[in-house]
């Protein structure tokens, strides 16, 4: 018996007919738009896998769409993985549903000790895992194929793996990234309509992109806000682009009187689960913002949400400090380890076993293609859609929507491409958007925060001696160098090392990092929260 519970509205909703389930934005080859119940009208006829694979190799978007036909269920997800699924199979049973936690009421689970080591070391489980042993979750440009309530195929059918990397000039890869920006803002401004635009506005170069962009097009409704502490360093540069830009701009100041007594409210505990949802670390930062945003009436019901996610990873940040240099077909598990994991020896060769499988997974072929391509295509499906684009739902959970225009795959086609050289200290990216959008504009600084060279450089030299520091000096260091907290997330996560010294879950050693602090805390408050319900054995 199969079962599908869909019951996350927040946001987008869930269009059903008798045998199509979805939600999201979709665009066609021809760059139509399909929203609301028109989603509808593009899945219809499908007869079988053949005709699913085909309508959604032709789309664009964000979207998670369940088809169920006869004795089959076909599933897909987005490029962001904007909506994901949970799943549990079991004799002969299937429960689907876009919430974890009604899979979890049905019985006993067990935590899974690798995802756990991979959660505590990442900030996310590996792959389709989750927290416990037999519940696992839809993953970025997956295609799931169930048959009679079991999995008969888990495929990709789109990533940025390339044989080679394009050797074209800068000059003409400068003239086409300009085109393909163009064509990508274009087409996704029609999704925005008549709604209000808010978009979180920090000091860096990919959300000013995102507000050029919406003043190139005309949208005649734009709020930007930035958050933080009144001394951020980002501050100046965001209130001076939305300034120029003629947007409205607010700033919300992360105080002790906004963020007090949140770790003992049910909407913020309530928020964890939903954002969390035992796969991913819970995003605070943007928490109180939305919150503050929604509760003093200063944007619309009908707001949609653009961050800026990920461009500064698509023009190629990775290539500055965390893809080595000497980066093989070989060693690009044992490397993705060594960049993105805590070097837990214990562990450390099923860690890079269980990433290698991953490689697997997302291409057969992957061992004779570029290994840096191999590398990005791991962090755009697995790390990104985990710990960038999952924080979105802090938008649904307060009921708006939002867009990933940056994260389109049009635009991940093109830099795909790219040669790392063009890549390194973002050179190419940085380039198309000083020419052609923050200079017309005027929003091109002198001090820009962006790293360049030297900057990258200097991180680099900081990251080596890092390694050589004591803890206690290093934290010293992190605990009383405020220009490294812009977000205040010393003053936020006090209260979780509390609650963590109070479980004897704490250990000043090891919790450097404001991350591993909520990380740690979500995984002890899940422990808790499942065994006073009687969740997990």
């Amino acid at each position: 018996m199969a079962r599908i519970e869909l019951v996350r509205n927040g946001g987008y909703l869930w269009y059903h007919d008798q045998f199509i389930s979805v939600k999201g934005i979709i665009f066609d080859q021809n760059n139509k738009l399909y929203t609301d119940e028109k989603l509808l009208d593009y899945f219809k006829g499908i007869q079988n896998d053949k005709d699913f694979r085909k309508k959604i190799n032709q789309i664009s978007g964000i979207f998670t769409v369940i088809i169920k036909k006869e004795n089959n269920i076909y599933i897909a997800s987005d490029t962001s993985r904007a909506f994901p699924l949970y799943y549990k199979t079991s004799s002969n049973n299937l429960l689907i549903s876009d919430d974890i936690s009604v899979i979890l009421q049905e019985s006993k689970q067990t935590i899974c000790k690798i995802s756990e080591i991979s959660f505590l070391d990442t900030g996310h489980t590996l792959g389709k895992n989750t927290l416990f042993e037999n519940i696992f979750q839809t993953q970025s440009n997956e295609i799931l194929i169930f048959e009679r309530n079991k999995v008969l195929e888990s495929s990709f059918y789109f990533g940025t793996i390339v044989q080679k990397f394009n050797k074209e000039d800068l000059t003409s890869s400068i003239e086409l990234g300009r085109t393909t920006f163009d064509q990508v803002f274009k087409k996704w401004t029609k999704s925005l309509e008549k709604n209000q635009v808010v978009v979180p506005l920090s000091g860096g170069f990919d959300s000013r992109l995102i507000t050029s962009m919406l003043k190139k097009f005309n949208h005649p409704d734009v709020l930007c806000y930035t958050y933080g502490k009144k001394n951020n360093i980002e501050v100046k540069h965001a209130k001076n682009t939305a300034k120029q830009l003629g947007f409205k701009w607010v700033f919300i100041e992360y105080n002790t009187e906004l963020i007090k007594d949140y770790l003992s409210s049910s909407t913020f505990l309530n928020y964890c689960h939903y954002t969390g949802s035992y796969s991913n670390m819970p995003f605070l930062q943007e928490y109180f913002a939305v919150k503050y945003l929604k509760e003093k009436n200063i944007i619309k019901n009908n707001a949609i949400f653009v961050p800026g996610h990920c461009g500064d990873a698509l023009g190629g940040s990775r290539h500055n400090i965390v893809i080595p240099s000497d980066l093989t077909s070989k060693n690009v598990a044992e490397s993705i380890y060594k960049a993105r994991f805590k070097k837990n020896y214990k562990y450390s060769s099923l860690l890079i076993e269980k990433i290698s499988e991953q490689l697997d997974e997302y291409s057969k072929n992957f061992k004779s293609t570029e290994p840096i391509s191999v590398f990005e295509d791991f962090d755009n499906k697995d790390r990104y859609t985990k710990l960038v684009f999952n924080t979105s739902n802090v938008y649904n959970y307060f009921g708006y929507k939002h867009i990933f225009p940056l994260w389109d795959k049009e635009l991940l086609r093109f830099f795909m491409d790219i040669s790392p050289k063009a890549k390194k200290n973002n050179l190419l990216y940085n380039t198309i958007l000083k020419k052609y959008y923050f200079i017309p504009y005027d929003i091109s600084f002198d001090k820009e925060l962006h790293p360049n060279k030297t900057r990258v450089q200097i991180q680099k030299a900081k990251n080596f001696i890092k390694k050589l520091l004591p803890v206690s000096i290093l934290n010293y260091i992190l605990r009383n160098k405020k220009q490294e907290d812009p977000l205040n997330l010393e003053e936020i996560t006090k209260s979780m090392v509390e609650y963590l010294k109070k479980n004897n879950f704490f250990d000043s050693n090891k919790n450097i990092r404001y991350n591993d602090i909520i990380t740690n805390w979500y995984l002890k408050y899940s422990h808790n929260s499942l065994k006073d319900e009687h969740q997990i054995n």
